[in-house]
């Protein structure tokens, strides 16, 4: 089937969409394999052609039809081994996969030589797919399982606690529910048990029986419930969680992608960097000007007295924002950078996912620089051109996705959602983060706010300060209260109410009160909060993240444990 019929037969897109000039043309590019991605590189007036919404349901139509294809080769092979003959007709008749996956049992069944024409078999066919999906869709809505425990390990089967043994509706498991049962059956704890609503089935199979006639004479109607429908049905009911499971993963992956691509850029004149070594033994820094070109450079040996050699650098090239890198190995440098310096400059933290790739020291811009000088220069902007220099970057490497699922999937399903959003015209027009106050004036301010705070050792927890806004990022601001230590207000602690967008509650420069709800000692951290109840975080280190915080509306992946796990829940589904 061509990927218009399917469209057309689908109503995946509007009918006026169909018939718009130079829609064969794309249709072409679509069928051929070709990524939204390339096409908005290269096709970006063709696609402008067509509406933000209608493109995204396109997107999905032609994943959803070469899905189709792939199993229809793979059935049409299948069955050719079984020397068994179809009549392709039937295809235009299975636009879901859900009818196509019942083929594979329908059709030995119903073998065609059986029958006396083509056109009987196709109808008997037909019929018995009408069946089928009646019986999924109504197993899906009134079936139920079992959940039976099928080891006695304590102490792994004591996580499931709560599912083992428990009747529950097909219809109200939903993803987090399924994946949770999904990991116990692949730790073999459990099995499932179905139960379907099988008078309701019999009921519709009987009414078609007298198109059936060619095998109602060689089986009686329960052996043919049994051999068309029941025993087929717990592998559809687990797939179709599984491929919703999937779905659900991956548009979660693809909103976390999509707003790393539209985070607001920075304007300032100049942006500096840092980047360490990963030997510990120097330091990369590096300023470029605004339209990003490398302005100033430097490799600084770690001495006694490096941190002063790093603020010379950045003083002497009239910058005082520096983007530091978030790394888990950094040798102690961004901290010790931190405490020496940041009296005198503002630091910008910044993930350095895909980094590694080579590609990004591929710029004509880097010839004969040093990796580690080009790696501060790409983290710079970063932030200066997000959606630029980000959607350059593999998703998987961006996302930090690793693992030994089927990631050439994920990749480009990430990659066909990077298309779709730089062909949104809302991308150019994010509204960029004009730092234009001084920061040495926002630093300085915080030293007369709080007379009675000298060092770290003065803050309690439940305190009230007062801060200045000294930076703002995806997940939080940073505040100045008087201190060279670090103070956030994460992203949970700016409202009583969800928070979205950092930029929308504070701006830099801004005073605000804030009460205290945790101090690091051992990191030099403190925690505050604006909301009006705190929540007090008993003098225990806060964890926090420097990626993007998940949107409010899917709460199942928000916390990185959990994030983790939806990736290893996606792996295991493609691996299936």
């Amino acid at each position: 089937m061509r990927l218009l019929e399917f469209i057309q037969k689908s109503n995946a897109v509007e009918r006026k969409i169909v018939t718009a000039p130079n829609f064969d043309k794309l249709l072409n590019y679509l069928e051929a394999g070709i990524s939204m991605a390339e096409l908005a590189d290269n096709q970006g007036d063709l696609l402008k052609t067509i509406p933000g919404p209608q493109l995204k349901r396109l997107s999905d139509a032609r994943r959803s039809w070469l899905e189709l294809e792939t199993e229809r080769e793979e059935l049409l092979l299948e069955m050719k081994e079984k020397n068994i003959s179809i009549n392709e007709e039937i295809f235009s008749n299975t636009l879901t996969m859900r009818r196509l996956e019942a083929l594979r049992h329908i059709i030995p069944i119903l073998t065609p030589s059986d029958f006396s024409s083509p056109t009987a078999w196709l109808e008997a066919v037909t019929v018995v797919l009408e069946v089928w999906t009646g019986a999924l869709n109504l197993t899906l809505k009134k079936g139920e399982i079992i959940i039976v425990e099928k080891s006695n390990k304590n102490d792994i089967a004591g996580d499931y606690s709560d599912i083992i043994g428990k009747r529950i509706s097909l219809a109200n498991i939903n993803g987090t529910v399924w994946a949770r049962i999904r990991r116990a059956m692949r730790a073999k704890l459990v099995d499932l048990d179905f139960e379907y609503p099988e008078s309701s089935i019999r009921s519709h199979l009987q009414a078609v029986s007298g198109k059936l006639s060619v095998i109602t004479e060689k089986h009686n109607p329960d052996e043919l419930l049994k051999i068309l429908v029941i025993d087929h049905l717990a592998p559809a009911v687990m797939n179709s969680f599984d491929n919703k499971l999937r779905d659900e993963l991956l548009k979660e992956l693809a909103s976390q992608y999509v707003d790393i691509l539209r985070t607001a850029p920075i304007r300032v004149p100049k942006m500096g960097a840092f980047f360490p070594s990963s030997d510990g033994q120097t330091v990369s820094v590096s300023v470029i000007n605004d339209k990003g070109k490398i302005v100033a450079y430097e490799t600084i040996e770690i001495t006694e007295i490096w941190p002063d050699d790093v603020r010379v650098f950045f003083v002497k090239n009239k910058t005082s924002y520096v983007v530091v890198p978030v790394m888990a190995n950094d040798h102690g440098t961004v901290e010790l950078i931190r405490e020496k310096v940041g009296n005198f400059l503002v630091f910008i933290p910044s993930g350095v996912n895909g980094l590694e790739d080579d590609g990004l020291l591929s710029d004509k811009s880097f010839e004969n620089l040093p990796a580690d000088v080009c790696r501060s220069v790409i983290l710079s902007r970063r932030m200066l051109f997000p959606a630029r220099e980000l959607s350059n970057v593999d998703p998987l490497r961006l996302l930090n996705i690793r693992g030994d699922g089927d990631e050439q999937a994920v990749r480009e399903y990430l990659l066909e959602q990077k298309g779709l959003a730089l062909m949104d015209p809302t991308i150019d027009r994010i509204p960029p983060r004009v730092l234009s106050q001084s920061p040495a004036s926002l630093i300085a301010s915080g030293a007369k706010l709080n007379p009675e705070i000298r060092s770290i050792d003065d803050v309690k927890i439940g305190m009230e300060l007062t801060g200045v806004i000294i930076n703002i990022t995806k997940f939080g601001a940073f505040v100045n209260i008087g201190l060279n230590q670090e103070a956030l207000i994460h992203v949970s602690e700016m409202a009583d109410d969800f928070v979205n967008d950092p930029f929308e509650i504070v701006s830099l420069g801004q005073q605000v009160k804030v009460s205290v709800v945790g101090v690091d000692m051992e990191k030099n951290r403190i925690s505050l909060s604006l909301r009006s109840t705190p929540r007090i975080f008993d003098g225990k280190p806060m964890k926090r993240s420097f990626e993007p915080r998940p949107r409010a509306k899917d709460e199942k992946y928000q916390s990185p444990s959990a994030r983790s796990q939806a990736l290893k829940d996606l792996e295991n589904l493609f691996r299936k």
